[in-house]
């Protein structure tokens, strides 16, 4: 009976303990199930949210694509309604503007004051807003005062390369010029056009000496004021003695006008002889005179002929190259007389003339330098910055390419970096062989199982501290594996972490399973006792 009783005692006591074991086990177990639970919902939650964040890419990228392709449309559409010529989305047809024009007068040898029949030269000037086309034109009527013999062919308003950005026309009868843009205007890559054009004319004899005069200029029915100072003219009303000569030219003819010497008495006859010196001029005979010859015996405020009569020459003698004429005046009276010389259109001169005048014992020598009627025009224009952009954006592309060049070097760095991670395992069997005569007996074995770990890794650099081989050869098996091995067997059993537990129910398994089988024999020892 004692030892029956005993025998309920045990097994409590070793149902307990294999309570408490199956517990630890299956705890372990479901600690390990946990973890891995957790971490499976991690990583799913992982994937979802980068699901997530590559739909939300893609959906962001997708409106991106159709806001900017919404973007392009509209601007295009605004481009081509409205962008300028020059840069390359077509022009709008309108007037130039008064606001685009300028307007200059001044006096050929820079004087301040101007005086009638004086060369003088007026420009216009433009300064274009950007997106005109060809055609664009506008209208400025000069001021009445201007002479109306100013050359009247179309001016072209030339670069220095030779576009031709517009026509300037002068007309003298209307006293208007008229500008007209032309196509290259249109021409992409261009903007900041420029130009301007100008006549010489001679002044009218409307103006009074001395007086401050105020022109005005109409452009395209805005008026400018224009505020000029005339000069005086003394002793212009008083006709001169001598004999004068000038000319011009309108297209293929001059007009040469000889101004004959005071009469100083009645019925004195003057002989005019005028030869012609320049190639491509010729007198045409049968219209040598433009109208009659006027005689004068005053002259107005700027020296301007007050005409008493016309009268008709006399023809002496007449060939391509020299004409002869007789004028009789009386006392105190002058002549004027206008010849006309046959040129060539094409031919730009100038041409030289001169005449002899004679009268019973006394002579004079008068000569004229005939030009064209001056006009010229120039024009400019800015590049757009445009093509400028293009190549930059082809210079970086060097660059990058060049950046690659770097990354072999960075490539190479990580191999002196995983060099020096080895050399804490490595010195070691690298310095053994020097200091293993020395070493071997003053550090015998048993501390070598203390010290493999904390000597690599504290100081790799000492040499002097080597480990005994036993310990090397420790090493050696995860030295192959490089340190990047252990790195990730460590992380596995962190995210398993299921190995440790395992081990710990084995061992306590087989403990267990010992221990029930001493009980086992020792109650059948018991027993049969």
């Amino acid at each position: 009976m004692h030892q029956h009783r005993k025998t309920p005692l045990r097994v409590p006591i070793v149902a307990a303990i294999v309570a408490i074991l199956v517990s630890f086990l299956f705890g372990g177990v479901t600690r390990a199930s946990d973890e891995t639970s957790l971490q499976s919902a991690a990583t799913q939650s992982a994937n979802e949210a980068q699901s997530s964040v590559a739909v939300t890419a893609t959906a962001a990228t997708n409106n991106e694509d159709q806001s900017s392709s919404g973007v392009v449309a509209t601007a295009t559409t605004t481009d081509k309604d409205a962008q300028p010529a020059n840069g390359g989305h077509g022009c709008i047809s309108r007037d130039i503007s008064p606001g685009e024009v300028d307007t200059l007068l001044q006096t050929q040898d820079g004087s301040v004051e101007f005086t009638a029949y004086e060369a003088v030269r007026f420009s216009i000037t433009l300064t274009l807003e950007e997106g005109h086309c060809s055609g664009d034109s506008i209208i400025i009527s000069v001021p009445s005062e201007l002479g109306t013999d100013g050359d009247d062919s179309p001016v072209p308003m030339t670069t220095p390369s030779g576009v031709v950005i517009g026509y300037a026309t002068y007309n003298g009868t209307a006293r208007t010029v008229t500008v007209t843009l032309t196509e290259q205007v249109e021409v992409p890559g261009r903007q900041d056009f420029h130009a301007s054009a100008w006549w010489t004319v001679h002044m009218e004899p409307s103006l009074v000496p001395g007086e401050t005069r105020e022109l005005r200029w109409n452009v395209d029915g805005v008026i400018r004021r224009q505020s000029i100072q005339v000069g005086a003219c003394d002793g212009c009303s008083v006709i001169g003695n001598n004999p004068s000569k000038w000319g011009s030219v309108d297209g293929n003819t001059q007009h040469v006008t000889v101004v004959l010497p005071t009469a100083d008495h009645d019925g004195q006859e003057f002989v005019v002889t005028d030869t012609l010196t320049s190639p491509g001029q010729q007198f045409v005979c049968s219209d040598l005179l433009v109208g009659r010859v006027g005689v004068y015996h005053s002259a107005g405020p700027w020296g301007q002929p007050m005409y008493d009569r016309f009268q008709d020459p006399t023809v002496v003698s007449c060939d391509s190259s020299k004409a002869t004429l007789s004028v009789t005046l009386n006392t105190g009276e002058k002549a004027r007389l206008q010849l006309n010389v046959g040129v060539d259109a094409a031919d730009p001169g100038p041409w030289s003339d001169s005449a002899t005048i004679t009268s019973q014992d006394k002579s004079w020598e008068v000569s004229t330098r005939v030009v064209r009627r001056e006009s010229g025009g120039n024009a400019g224009f800015t590049p757009t910055p445009t093509p400028a952009p293009s190549p930059s954006p082809s210079a970086p592309a060097p660059t990058p390419s060049t950046s690659p060049t770097p990354e072999p070097t960075p490539s190479v760095t990580p191999t002196p970096s995983a060099s020096p991670s080895p050399s804490p395992s490595a010195p070691s069997p690298s310095v053994t062989p020097t200091p293993s005569p020395s070493t071997t007996p003053s550090t015998p074995t048993p501390s070598p199982s203390a010290t493999p770990t904390p000597s690599p890794s504290t100081t790799p650099t000492r040499r002097p501290v080597p480990l005994p081989t036993p310990v090397i050869e420790r090493y050696k098996e995860p030295t192959p594996s490089a340190i990047p091995t252990p790195a990730p067997q460590h992380k596995k059993l962190a995210v398993t972490g299921t190995s440790g537990d395992v081990v710990t129910s084995a061992v306590a398994l087989v403990t267990l399973g010992g221990f029930l089988i001493w009980a086992r024999r020792r109650q059948t020892a018991h027993s049969e006792r």
